[in-house]
């Protein structure tokens, strides 16, 4: 009986839930976002849950499917390249790095992964210059700064 008890409470939960997805899915806020601008946010939202639990397949798709709605989104690139970098796959992820800074040259956190990227690579003198570009937009106490500077001591105590 309990079960049926709860029932209209359940079929409400249920019909405003389906309200509020109806709802998000029209923008009445005069901000000229659009549906596919909501998906590609709700897309980005989820790349980043997969990349915290290290899910790359997922992050890459969603990522994807982000680039492809909207080629001028920098964070979408650079969060395309860290996944690719991930994966092994350099080259690309080398091209998604130079696209985001491309689009935002100040992009501190392609700066910072892409200069990790050439430590990989065996390039520290290319990481070094990321690591210029980082002290010339944010200072040395910026996080990115921090962790590309660290990412190279680290580098340089293992190849000696």
């Amino acid at each position: 009986m309990r079960l049926l008890d709860s029932m209209p409470a359940v079929v409400m939960a249920c019909s405003l839930t389906m309200i509020q997805m109806t709802a998000s899915a029209v923008d009445t806020s005069g901000s000229g976002s659009t549906y596919a601008e909501s998906e590609a946010k709700d897309s980005l939202a989820a790349a980043r849950g997969a990349i915290v639990r290290r899910n790359w397949n997922v992050a890459l798709r969603e990522l994807e499917s982000v680039v492809q709605r909207e080629p001028k989104n920098a964070d979408a690139h650079n969060l395309l390249a860290y996944s690719l970098r991930n994966t092994g796959n350099y080259k690309r992820a080398q091209t998604h790095y130079e696209e985001a800074l491309k689009l935002d040259p100040n992009h501190r956190g392609a700066h910072e992964y892409y200069g990790e990227l050439y430590l990989k690579l065996n390039q520290p003198d290319n990481a070094r210059k990321h690591l210029l570009e980082l002290e010339r937009i944010c200072g040395r106490n910026c996080p990115e700064y921090k962790d590309l500077e660290a990412a190279l001591a680290n580098y340089s105590k293992t190849k000696k």
